[in-house]
């Protein structure tokens, strides 16, 4: 049983209010909810499901046939036998995956089998990209119908998905295609990915790889300085500069070159060998130190050698002592080898500082092998401003699987430009942007930029486009302020983005179906329907509940015809029948009117043929005048008959003629001797022929004795006395008798007029004698 719907609420407009109270009754009628039940309506998948048609509309039993009255959707002709012969396999299906649509082209249908093309069918199986499965057309299930002469489809799809797709024609005798198109796997195509959840794994794996990290950590100088500065080279040059700053030697200044070199070996635990050197050279408050430091180890787990060079130069304030301006190179190799592990690098920091403003550049260039096969190759070239730090880097990593490389640059912008040099243009095809900035009063945002951009293969969330310029577009929505077709060639629906059926909004299909709130047609139109709420078409009026012409005045002019059935119009000229529960018109001239119920005629109605009024002239009337319903008719200067309300009068009534005879003439028994014995019945049968009348008739016969001129009175009767046949038996007792009487039949039609006919009856007597003497004559 159907939900009952709610009602209307009391607190909407009454101008809208009403026509949905009409539709939540229709509504409910349609769903059973009310009225009687056979107006429930029964839809085409209920029908099907009760084995009543097929599904396209075709009676399973009996001669019924569904009839869809969509535009654009056909039905074979129920007389016309079933054509069951399959439709070719479908060519030049292919697929395309978006993001949330999948479009799908076939070529059109072209063959004449089962009575014409129908539909096309599409099947389908989605799976996982990257699923391994390869699905065939039975594991497919039909995922969409394109009917009529669609070429092309959009199916609704989840990101990232794989479908496998196959078509099949089918005929409007419900036969597909043998073989689906698609091959053994289907038709593959592939949705894109959540570029924004893509973008997220993006970002968070860059921002934990250790190449990013290290790109972002500062260069500290000082903490490479003070890793040596427990050497000797470093301690004599401090030394140095700390007698400088006393002001010992002063005037001189100070030069000093410094060589040292070690060996020490600890039998059977380690061996190294150093080698230290310094240079330092000072003048009043200046000075500049070069220190250069190599080292080899090796020991029972691993061997090392390290290469230290360190440059600095610096200006130091007179008062304090401290420097003012610095600059200082570092130079850092090492090679190391353990015994599952190698690892070489090589490290380059430059640093200049003018008071508390410092500016360094380090590049680092490291390799690493272990023995359970895990590689890694990194370089990076590093920018520290302050602890403003930016910089590029590649690194290359291999642990058991394919080799994986990142590289990565940390800089508010990058640019790709033309060389400079003879005969080249200046060229910035491409430019990154990674932290908004405005330039000239322009507000740059985040973002790539690209003067010029060739690609094969995009994918994108969202585009912007002043021209886009496209050999072939397919889409599943397009949302457009101007649209410009070439040939208008169009496969699926158009419609608004506000269309509700029925309500909003506008709706256009490829079968030529158009539903719209408001059409202007300037030139020739020919249509085989047209549905519309409101509009005009030449001189007539649609409103929304009637259509009425444009010089529709109530009770004045033009006409009105209502949608609960009511009409007003001026003059209706009907070349066929009317039939009508219901007529009233003030004036009216028809050619045949039959009425099945009731005419009624009001206090203000009248009926006449012939008569100018009511009794005034040769014809009739019949109606109401006055103060009461009467009727008249005939010839007031001559016969004629009125009922005036109380009574019935007639003046000078002619009748028709009713007359009747009776066939076969007098009987006659014996006429010709005496050649009835007494004792004997004699009869003869007679006939009343009626002329006039109305039938049916009732008849009564009767006889009435004449006499008799000898002997005894014998008998004369009739039997059969109420059809129009009757028979006459004549008994005699006497000798040598003759009786008379007469044989009369009294006739009355259904008017209840009466009229008479009679014959003679004779019959003659002779005793003793059986059979003689002449016969009757009947």
């Amino acid at each position: 049983m159907a939900t009952d719907l709610p009602d209307v609420a009391q607190s909407v407009d009454g101008a809208v209010r009403k026509p949905m109270v009409r539709i939540r009754e229709e509504l409910r009628r349609l769903l059973g909810l009310t009225g009687d039940p056979l107006d429930a309506a029964i839809t085409l998948r209920s029908a099907i499901a009760r084995g009543l048609v097929d599904s396209i509309g075709n009676s399973l039993s009996g001669s019924v046939t569904y009839v869809n009255t969509f535009p654009g959707y056909s039905v074979p002709d129920p007389g016309a036998a079933p054509d069951l012969t399959p439709p070719p396999t479908v060519t030049g299906l292919t697929a395309a995956g978006g993001f949330t649509q999948v479009i799908v082209e076939w070529a059109a249908a072209t063959y004449s089998a089962g009575h014409g093309h129908q539909k096309t069918n599409l099947y389908a199986v989605k799976k996982p990209v990257g699923s391994p499965d390869l699905p065939t057309f039975t594991d497919a299930t039909r995922v969409y119908e394109a009917t009529g002469a669609l070429t092309i489809a959009s199916l609704p799809s989840e990101l990232n998905t794989r479908w496998h797709i196959w078509a099949k024609y089918e005929t409007k005798d419900g036969v597909e295609s043998t073989s689906p198109a698609g091959g053994a796997n289907g038709v593959i195509c592939e949705t894109g990915q959540d570029i924004v959840q893509l973008l997220e794994v993006l970002t968070g794996s860059i921002t934990a790889d250790q190449l990013y990290v290290d790109l972002g950590t500062r260069i500290d100088l000082i903490e490479q300085l003070e890793r040596y500065q427990q050497s000797a080279a470093q301690t004599t040059l401090q030394a140095l500069l700390a007698a400088h700053k006393a002001g010992a030697n002063a005037q001189k200044g100070i030069a000093i070159a410094q060589n040292e070199l070690t060996t020490k070996v600890n039998e059977d635990v380690s061996a190294e060998a150093a080698q230290r050197s310094l240079l330092g050279a000072a003048l009043r408050d200046t000075q500049a130190t070069l220190t250069s430091e190599q080292t080899v180890r090796a020991d029972a787990d691993d061997a090392i050698a390290q290469d230290l060079t360190i440059l600095d130069a610096q200006v130091n304030d007179a008062t304090t002592g401290l420097p003012v301006t610095r600059a200082t190179l570092l130079t850092e190799q090492t090679a190391r080898a353990t015994a599952d592990s190698a690892l070489a690098s090589d490290i380059t920091t430059l640093s200049a500082t003018v008071g508390t403003n410092t500016a360094a550049i380090s590049t680092e260039a490291t390799a690493r092998a272990t023995a359970d096969g895990s590689l890694f190759a990194q370089y990076t070239v590093k920018l520290d401003v302050n602890g403003y730090v930016s910089g590029y880097g590649l690194a290359s990593t291999s642990t058991g699987a394919a080799p994986f490389s990142t590289f990565i640059i940390r800089a508010d912008s990058f640019a790709i430009s033309a060389p400079s040099g003879p005969g080249i243009s200046p060229a910035t095809p491409f430019i990154v942007r990674t932290t908004t900035s405005t330039e000239n009063g322009v507000s740059i945002p985040i973002g790539v930029f690209m003067d010029a951009a060739y690609i094969v293969n995009v994918s994108a969330l969202y585009g912007r486009f002043g021209t886009l310029i496209a050999d072939s577009l397919a889409a599943g929505q397009i949302d457009a302020a101007h649209l410009t077709l070439g040939d208008g060639t169009i496969g699926g629906n158009l419609k608004s983005a506000n269309f509700v059926a029925g309500v909003s909004g506008w709706l256009l299909t490829p079968a030529g179906y158009l539903e719209a709130s408001n059409v202007v047609i300037r030139g020739a139109s020919y249509t085989g329907a047209i549905f519309a709420g409101s509009g005009t078409i030449g001189g007539i009026t649609i409103g929304l509940h009637d259509l009425r012409s444009t010089n529709y005045v109530p009770s004045t002019s033009g006409f009105r015809i209502n949608d609960d059935g009511t009409v007003e119009i001026y003059s209706l000229t009907a070349r066929g029948n009317i039939t009508a529960n219901s007529l009233s018109a003030a004036t009216g001239t028809l050619g045949a009117l039959s009425v099945d119920d009731l005419l009624t005629l009001s206090s203000t109605g009248m009926l006449r043929g012939g008569q100018s009024a009511y009794g005034v002239g040769n014809g009739f009337s019949l109606g109401y005048s006055g103060g009461a319903y009467k009727f008249y008719i005939g010839d007031p200067s001559g016969p004629h008959m009125e009922w005036d309300g109380t009574d019935l009068k007639i003046n000078t009534a002619t009748f028709e003629a009713f007359s009747a005879s009776i066939t076969g003439g007098a009987i006659n028994a014996g006429a010709s001797g005496f050649g009835l014995a007494a004792g004997i019945v004699h009869y003869a049968d007679r006939t009343i022929a009626v002329t006039g009348g109305k039938a049916p008739y009732t008849y009564i016969w009767l006889i009435s004795n004449g006499g008799n001129t000898q002997g005894l009175l014998s008998s004369i009767w009739v039997s059969s006395g109420t059809t129009e046949n009757a028979t006459v038996s004549i008994a005699g007792t006497g000798d040598n008798v003759t009786n008379f009487a007469r044989l009369v039949c009294l006739v009355k039609d259904s008017n209840g007029r009466t009229t008479t006919a009679s014959v003679s009856v004779q019959g003659r007597h002779q005793s003793g004698t059986i059979g003689g003497g002449g016969g009757d004559a009947p």
